[in-house]
């Protein structure tokens, strides 16, 4: 009876041990199939983050972009006005410079002084105004030209014909130097030379 009463006990022991594998071999298989869906979950959340952060990037580049768009075309605008306001500066001072040549040469003239050379020179000068005037007017034209370009989109096209506008100004300056050269080495010489010429006259007729 004791040795049925053993067997029997082995018996359960020997069912409950495969029960207990079998239920650790199912949890297993559970915990692996968890791990692998969490390792894959981890690897799209790894990705979402990733393409998040590029698209992050890509918009502060547009934005930079923009940004850099927007204070060029507000530094183009801004010296656009500046040249405009010089533009009427030069004018203005050239203007009343000529007037005071030409007033220079009337009443030299009216004391009987040949005025001939002045007067010629006076015209050159004038000439040399109105080209400055006429390149000034280039530049401001090919500056605002730029704003017609989309910055960004047509980057290109709009470096050039920024770079085009430097050139221009370049010109503009060369041609302003030109104007006051030729009015001091040549225009104020006149004037100078004939004054002399007048005092003179004016000495000798004096001893006479």
């Amino acid at each position: 009876m004791k040795k049925k009463l053993a067997i029997l006990g082995i018996a359960t022991f020997s069912v409950l041990g495969l029960c207990l594998s079998a239920s650790a071999a199912a949890l297993t298989d559970e915990e692996r199939e968890q791990r692998k869906t969490e390792r894959i979950e981890n690897r799209e959340d790894r990705k979402t983050q990733i393409d998040e952060r590029k698209e992050e990037r890509k918009e502060k580049k547009e934005e930079i972009k923009e940004k850099r768009c927007e204070n060029a075309g507000k530094r183009i605008q801004t010296r656009v006005q500046r040249y405009e306001n010089k533009q009427k500066q030069h004018g203005a001072v050239f203007g009343k410079l000529v007037t005071r040549v030409e007033g220079v040469a009337e009443k030299l003239k009216a004391k009987g002084v040949d005025t001939t050379k002045l007067t010629s020179d006076v015209e050159t000068l004038k000439e040399k105004i109105k080209e400055l005037e006429i390149e000034h007017e280039s530049f401001i034209s090919s500056l605002e030209a730029t704003e017609n370009y989309e910055c960004g989109s047509s980057d290109g096209q709009f470096r050039e014909k920024l770079g085009e506008s430097r050139r221009m100004s370049a010109e503009v300056r060369a041609k302003l130097v030109d104007v006051r050269n030729y009015y001091q080495t040549v225009v104020r010489v006149d004037i100078i030379e004939l004054r002399d010429q007048l005092e003179d006259d004016s000495s000798e007729g004096s001893v006479e």
